[in-house]
């Protein structure tokens, strides 16, 4: 109970701590705004108020796929991210602990994949951060990092309308564009409101991780179905051979 107690005031310490930080920031951009008229006579952008377009694809990654290449290569060509970052999740709400490769190789493997893709990174924060990897939580911290740039966060037609559910599903909305992949014959569900969204349809491999462990378990060919950096490094892991 008392360790109940404790977690609950961290996280009400931690929301103030974000709204103050918000709060000091627009009362400092202001600030800056206005300096400049005077000084200057007009704005001048200077490089930390210059928006860039950021780009979340979060999962479990386990392992990376052919599949998530090609979505993340459309939404990069539609949107035109100035860097795209793939996140793989320390424990997902969604499928409980149900993660098979060690943290380590998820982050190789990723690294390897995108290596072709000079503004594609990997970046450990939810697995650092550990425990269930909430969405809004992984925002904050961006939002903080960049707070000039337009965050967009890549996420699967089939969670499309449950958005509503996610964890502080108000303030999730407020803090990114959402953009939703469909998949092939599979409906078009937009989320509900106030996310904003865009679709991007077109995505023609319906390739899964649950799929490639299963085939890696079997022993079945699904080499082609894995980015060819990471290919190797996948199937001669022992991660998935004895699911």
């Amino acid at each position: 109970m008392l360790l109940l107690s404790f977690k609950s005031k961290n996280n009400n310490f931690q929301e103030i701590f974000y709204s103050l930080i918000h709060i000091f920031y627009s009362i400092l951009k202001s600030f800056l705004y206005f300096t400049t008229i005077l000084l200057f006579g007009s704005f001048i952008y200077f490089p930390w108020t210059v928006s860039m377009k950021i780009g979340i694809y979060g999962g479990s990654f386990d392992p990376i796929h052919s599949a998530h290449i090609q979505v993340a290569q459309a939404a990069s060509l539609q949107i035109g991210f100035d860097r795209l970052f793939f996140i793989p999740a320390a424990h997902s709400p969604f499928k409980g602990n149900q993660i098979y490769a060690p943290d380590s190789l998820r982050l190789r493997w990723i690294q390897l994949a995108i290596s072709p893709f000079p503004n594609w990174e990997v970046d450990p924060i939810e697995i650092e951060r550990g425990g269930i990897s909430y969405t809004v939580e992984t925002l904050r911290q961006y939002s903080l990092r960049w707070p000039q740039a337009s965050l967009y966060y890549l996420i699967g037609m089939d969670n499309a309308p449950l958005l509503i559910h996610w964890y502080k599903a108000e303030e999730l909305a407020k803090l990114a564009c959402f953009i939703i992949i469909s998949r092939p014959g599979s409906p078009i569900q937009p989320p509900p409101p106030p996310f904003n969204y865009i679709i991007i349809e077109g995505i023609k491999n319906p390739i899964s991780s649950s799929q490639i462990r299963a085939d890696i378990a079997s022993g079945k060919h699904c080499f082609n179905s894995l980015p060819p950096q990471a290919a190797e490094e996948i199937l001669s892991s022992e991660a998935y051979k004895k699911i």
